[in-house]
């Protein structure tokens, strides 16, 4: 059958995942080509053991005698100038690892206010505004959202993806919301760049640290741009760079609130819900830490004729009837100004760790560094040969799983062997694992694929009741379009439609349960529970238009047809688990809500007018649950296809047609970040 140029836009097809058998005698995913070692000749092999033990045996016996002797003469060194001295070097680690993941946000801010002063075109209508927004979160990676707000209060705000690593939003909004008058307000009247209050954003579930830069051409103050870092981001670095010194660093600002911890992470910060003191933290060491006590030690005083200056303080406490030490300065780089009512003040920085680690374990290092000296010399060549020979596949083979647990199985290539046998063996296994993943998250949904390989039993699976929120999806006039159609192009056609479907609805932790003909059905509240689970499916159905929407502008400028969806959305209590004869099972839901929602797709022929990219229509439970920013519109009360009595019907309007519309609820709230 022949397709028309406007009624298909194919896409190129899948690439194959590769030759495997996955049952019968037929052969195994070592035998195939690229897995295993069956495509690679044979190597001769040694064992880790017998290689180290060859290598560096000989050069252990010499470096542990030395290192005896030089431990013995050097008992008495002076341990209180090695506490002051690596004291001084891992604060200041602390500090500069701040010092390089803000100040190039600065610098970015700053050439940001300087391009938009140079430019004296209108950057909203120009469109230039998104571009220099955009670029500079690209340039930036500790940057999560930038907001330039101007006079009349009209802002553009783009933020980055956190569950896309490289993937940015970004939005107009007119000069209404309370949030852009508060962000302009703030920096009223100031020049310079300066740094502000962290605050726990409510919309993005993170901590951040807002940094202010306002516009102003002469004396007019143009605008203001404001840019958040994440704590989170913060304490990851910090957590990296810092926490191998054995030590535990933190930033706090001075009302106490953690600015960077090494567990301050994001399911931490989403759990707790707003900013992190310490004791969220579970740190007790800092939950009874009081800075700038009349007791605390300053190291220059107690120091002076060590010859390098001296900037922080000891403070002892005891926790659990264990002696610790917190090592800390105060940093005003960072500091807001006084601003509300608020007085300004310095962050605090620092780092804790016991007693006798700092005595031990800064005394080791000195004396190691003489003997690790001596050894170097002699080992450096033999190092650099075996250490490369040892060190590569197992990087490899590190960073391959490290990929393969987070199921980024697209991103993990097929491993080379190693000539060390006990590595080329967890190799070869992992390429075979790498392959049944890979099967695995073909036929299996991918939100149940994490858990069904870190699942403690398939109980997790097992039929119960469930509050779900179920979605169906069609594509309107599908029929006229696959006669047209081969049966090749059809399918491209469908694989094509059903991958942009995927990708709003796995955005929200969606579950696809099943493709039928032109249709989607998925779900939310199962098997993870999900309290959000009616927004969340709610958010998918509105990211679905904005995708057919601009996939739609697309289709015009090559002569294509649009491609609309009509949308069923009901939440309820259903059956949910795994389904079917013992030897195929699927895990999906049963019950009303899941005819309800697509009787609800089906009455979007009634209300189609045949222009929209989708008809969303869901039911009144539904909308009762939604966020008032959300425009709904009320159809009535009908009587759907097997039903005894009429049902109150919503249609939920996309973002484009939000605007002309008038909403059901009122929303007397205003926009918080």
């Amino acid at each position: 059958m022949t397709s028309t140029s406007s009624d298909i836009d194919l896409a190129p097809p899948a690439q194959p995942i590769g030759p495997v058998t996955l049952s019968g005698t037929a052969g195994t995913a070592a035998d195939k080509p690229g897995i295993g070692r069956a495509q690679r000749p044979r190597l001769r092999q040694l064992s880790i053991v017998t290689t180290l033990a060859l290598s560096f045996g000989g050069l252990v016996v010499v470096a542990m005698g030395v290192a005896i002797a030089l431990l013995l003469t050097a008992a008495n060194s002076n341990t209180r100038a090695l506490i002051a001295t690596n004291g001084q070097l891992v604060v200041d680690m602390v500090y500069q690892n701040l010092q390089y993941q803000l100040n190039p946000t600065e610098s970015q801010l700053d050439a940001l206010g300087r391009y938009i002063l140079s430019d004296h075109l209108d950057l909203f209508e120009s469109g230039r505004l998104n571009d220099l927004l955009l670029g500079t979160l690209a340039a930036d990676e500790q940057i999560d959202t930038l907001i330039f707000v101007r006079a009349d209060f009209r802002a553009m705000s783009a933020a980055r993806n956190s569950a896309t690593p490289g993937d940015f939003s970004i939005q107009e909004m007119p000069g209404s919301g309370g949030m852009f008058h508060s962000i302009f307000d703030k920096a009223k009247g100031k020049r310079g760049l300066f740094w502000g209050t962290p605050f726990y954003s409510e919309r993005r579930k993170n901590a951040v640290v807002p940094v202010y830069m306002p516009v102003w051409r002469g004396g007019t103050q143009m605008g203001v741009l404001r840019a958040t870092v994440g704590v989170a981001a913060l304490s990851r670095h910090i957590a990296v760079n810092v926490g191998t010194t054995g030590a535990i660093p933190f930033a706090l600002n001075a009302d106490g609130y953690v600015i960077a911890h090494p567990e301050a992470t994001p399911e931490r910060e989403a759990a707790v819900g707003h900013l992190l003191r310490p004791a969220d933290l579970d740190d007790r060491v800092l939950a009874v830490f009081r800075p700038n006590k009349k007791k605390d030690l300053d190291a220059q005083q107690m120091f002076p004729d060590l010859g390098i200056p001296l900037d922080f303080k000891l403070q002892q406490v005891v926790v659990d009837g264990e002696s610790q030490f917190i090592l800390y300065k105060t940093l005003n780089d960072y500091a807001p100004p006084a601003m509300d009512g608020m007085p300004a003040g310095p962050w605090i920085i620092g780092l804790h760790l016991p007693d006798e680690d700092i005595t031990k374990r800064l005394d080791w290092i000195k004396k190691a560094g003489i003997v690790g000296g001596v050894v170097m010399l002699a080992a450096v060549v033999l190092s650099i040969l075996i250490g490369r020979r040892i060190a590569r596949p197992m990087a490899r083979l590190a960073l391959a799983s490290e990929k393969l647990a987070e199921l980024k199985l697209d991103e993990v290539d097929v491993l080379r062997g190693s000539r060390l046998r006990e590595v080329d063996v967890a190799i070869s296994a992992f390429n075979r694992m790498r392959i049944g993943l890979t099967w695995l998250a073909t036929y299996v949904p991918r939100s149940l694929v994490p858990q069904l390989i870190r699942g403690d039993s398939m109980d997790d699976f097992a039929s119960k009741e469930r509050a779900v929120t179920v979605l169906f999806t069609d594509i309107v006039d599908f029929s006229r379009t696959s006669q047209r159609l081969d049966a090749q192009e059809l399918a491209a056609f469908l694989n094509r439609h059903f991958s942009l479907l995927d990708e709003a609805i796995s955005e929200q932790g969606g579950t696809i349960d099943k493709y039928i003909g032109d249709s989607v059905m998925a779900f939310w509240g199962a098997p993870s529970r999900q309290p959000d689970h009616v927004q969340r499916a709610c958010r998918a159905a509105l990211r679905i238009s904005e995708i057919l929407h601009q996939d739609n502008q697309r289709r015009a400028h090559k002569g294509l047809h649009p491609v609309r969806v009509r949308i069923g959305i009901e939440t309820g209590i259903a059956i949910a688990g795994n389904i079917g004869a013992p030897g195929r099972v699927n895990y999906t839901l049963v019950g009303d809500s899941v005819n309800l929602a697509q009787r609800f797709e089906q009455f979007g022929k009634v209300i189609d007018d045949h222009e929209s990219d989708t008809v969303i229509v869901i039911s009144a439970d539904v909308a009762a649950m939604l966020p008032p920013e959300l425009c709904v519109l009320p159809l009535g009360e009908h009587l759907l296809p097997g039903r005894s009595h009429e049902i109150p019907l919503y249609r939920l309007l996309p973002t484009t047609e939000a605007g002309s519309a008038q909403p059901v609820r009122d929303d007397t709230g205003t926009v918080t970040d």
